[in-house]
């Protein structure tokens, strides 16, 4: 009985494979031509070490300016403790929400021109085999044109990715303030709180799809109709 089901799997993974013959052909054909690039243009390697650079550099710069902007507060002393606390104002705490929305749209704009610098170096070496204008200097060409054609599609991506962490950093505080409510009011209110929470993050990871593949097909035709004017030529 055993030996039946064990040859039932095995013919029925025989059928997966014949089935998924040209999917598997594909994938072998696609990290075949990720290893070339790899090999052809190792400079790509240098590009999140960078991104990662700015970012540490950036949020260094946040924190310190974030002490001082958290120290501008009017200090009171908590009751029966040698502790102290900040009180701000409506302008001051409209300024830090600004400082934090700062951190979220300069982080994910730094993502997104690291994705589409690799992705335009992608391009650049695929679209350039067989043209005989070669594939050297890719990066470079793509960080230049990230600055000069495509800043404003990576800001905007950005800021739709920034606004809608904002919106959940903003619901976990709801949810950390509805903790202290009671009853079944305060069990609908977590409730709901947790539901457009869970809806938002599935939101933020479809938005992350959905920049990555637009900044890729923004590229695509971007590099075929310049490779394709060249060939003219």
């Amino acid at each position: 009985v055993i030996a039946y089901i064990l040859w039932g799997i095995a013919g029925f993974a025989a059928l997966m494979t014949l089935c998924l013959f040209n999917r598997i052909r594909l994938a072998i054909a696609i990290i075949k031509a990720a290893s070339d690039f790899v090999k052809d243009t190792w400079a790509v390697f240098l590009v999140p070490p960078m991104a990662i650079f700015v970012l540490v550099c950036f949020y260094v710069y946040w924190g310190i300016t974030s002490v001082y902007l958290a120290s501008c507060g009017d200090t009171s002393q908590i009751k029966n403790t040698p502790f102290g606390t900040f009180t701000y104002d409506t302008t001051l705490e409209r300024l830090l929400i600004y400082h934090l929305f700062g951190l979220l749209w300069f982080n994910a704009f730094v993502i997104a021109a690291c994705q589409f610098i690799i992705a335009s170096a992608t391009c650049l070496w695929y679209f350039s085999q067989g043209t005989g204008q070669g594939s050297s200097g890719s990066v470079r060409k793509s960080v230049y044109r990230l600055f000069r054609y495509h800043l404003g599609s990576i800001a905007f991506g950005s800021l739709i990715l920034a606004i809608i962490q904002l919106i959940r950093i903003i619901l976990a505080y709801f949810q950390y303030q509805a903790k202290k409510l009671q009853g079944k009011e305060g069990k609908m209110v977590k409730y709901l709180l947790s539901c457009l929470q869970c809806y938002l993050a599935c939101f933020e990871r479809f938005i992350k799809f959905l920049n990555k593949k637009a900044y890729i097909r923004v590229i695509f035709f971007f590099i075929r109709r310049i490779l394709f004017r060249l060939s003219k030529t």
